[in-house]
């Protein structure tokens, strides 16, 4: 799991379920002989989204110039990559977009899939590119618009997707979207009560404003998992616990098993977070969380799975892979007790991505480092938390979990 902002979800969920989650390719492996297995298959019993892919993929193999199919086959692909948390689907999105991803005229649709694919490999800046030409000749386009919105909101910049957002509120159709990311905003900006009771009122089916957007019966799931993350920020723990359910429920994906084991993890439950993730085990994020929870547990299993995550992320910078800086931050804080390279990971990532995960990831790894004798360390932890409490104060940014971190930060004071 890379990018956390919920909003961006929804926007997948306006077209066809896309999905976002980030990786990379590794080079070709070629067994050395015929007895090499390459790959364990998992058992499904039904996987009517895999066998739809595969339909897609070997259509689009037929008929490779079908922008149409191609579209169709990317998204496919970005909704397995986010069940499962399986990069290697986003490289086949990539691959179905080939003959257009270069073409700066390229239909609308794969443009913005494109932008999608982009910040999933956190090339943010070249997705607000491609969403800002699309939208200069093609300003009606909601959802370039809403995937913008989600970008901006994932660099911290909260006004300028508050005005892209507004923008949509009447949106016959990504109105619903656009009012959700409204309320999250409020809710991250110091006025919780507010976003809360928006929310609630978009999911409400007896609501006139949310029936014209929404159809009947029971919320959206990624609107149940706003909710869920709403809540848990503003430190309504039972609330929360419902919803993150309810949304595991409706959609059990990679993203929201991660989210709920995040939850558990905060509410010292490690043993549920364990039962949650013990079969998910391929997803780099989800193994990383199980580890988590057996260590809490004091399960030996935790130091199998942190040589295994320590072997993934040595592979992964091999292969140039610097999206893994969240998780492999978290990492090294939590599981190899090294917080100065642990702050030296969360610095590096914060520039690139600013959502409050990553705000408490900086001040957790900062408050660690911030004792250190090594005295880079310890400024680097002082430097840290100063520009974590600017950016908090500057956006008025509204996070129970956010204040406690900071509470027991105690950096080394300025000499």
């Amino acid at each position: 799991m890379r990018t956390r902002a919920v909003l961006l979800l929804a926007v997948l969920a306006l077209a066809a379920q896309l999905a976002i989650m980030a990786g990379a390719r590794a080079e070709a492996f070629v067994p050395a002989n015929d007895a090499v297995v390459v790959e364990q298959l998992r058992e499904h019993p039904r996987d009517d989204e895999l066998a739809d892919y595969r339909r897609l993929r070997t259509q689009l193999r037929a008929r490779p110039d079908d922008a149409a199919l191609a579209a169709a086959t990317a998204r496919a692909a970005i909704g397995l990559a986010r069940r499962d948390g399986d990069p290697r689907f986003l490289g086949a999105a990539e691959a179905a977009l080939g003959p257009w991803w270069n073409q700066p005229d390229a239909p609308r649709p794969l443009r913005v899939l494109r932008a999608i694919l982009r910040q999933s490999n956190h090339d943010f800046d070249a997705a607000l590119s491609e969403l800002d030409a699309l939208l200069r000749v093609a300003p009606d386009e909601a959802q370039a618009r809403l995937v913008r919105a989600s970008v901006l909101q994932v660099q911290g910049r909260y006004d300028a997707a508050e005005r892209d957002l507004h923008l949509l509120a009447d949106h016959p159709q990504a109105g619903l979207y656009a009012r959700a990311g409204l309320a999250e905003l409020a809710s991250l900006q110091g006025d919780a009560a507010r976003g809360a009771a928006e929310l609630a009122a978009l999911m409400n089916p007896t609501s006139d404003r949310a029936a014209r957007s929404s159809q009947a019966g029971a919320p959206p799931a990624w609107i149940t998992l706003l909710d869920a993350e709403m809540a848990a920020r503003r430190d309504d723990a039972a609330h929360a616990d419902r919803a993150f359910r309810a949304a595991l429920g409706a959609t059990p994906d990679a993203y929201t098993l991660g989210a709920y084991a995040d939850f558990l993890l905060d509410q010292r439950r490690p043993a549920e977070a364990a039962r949650l993730l013990v079969e998910h085990q391929r997803a780099d994020a989800l193994l990383l969380r199980l580890a988590l929870a057996w260590r809490a547990m004091n399960d030996p299993r935790w130091q199998a799975a942190t040589a295994e995550l320590d072997d993934r992320f040595r592979a992964a910078r091999l292969r140039g892979n610097t999206v893994h800086r969240r998780e492999e931050a978290r990492f090294r804080l939590a599981l190899k007790d090294d917080a100065g390279a642990a702050l030296t990971l969360a610095r590096d990532n914060w520039l690139v991505q600013r959502e409050p995960a990553d705000l408490r990831l900086l001040i957790d790894c900062a408050s660690a480092a911030a004792s250190s004798a090594d005295t880079a360390d310890s400024d680097a932890a002082r430097l840290a938390l100063a520009e974590a409490r600017r950016f908090i104060t500057a956006n008025r940014l509204d996070d129970r979990r956010l204040r406690a971190a900071l509470a027991v930060a105690n950096p080394r004071p300025a000499t």
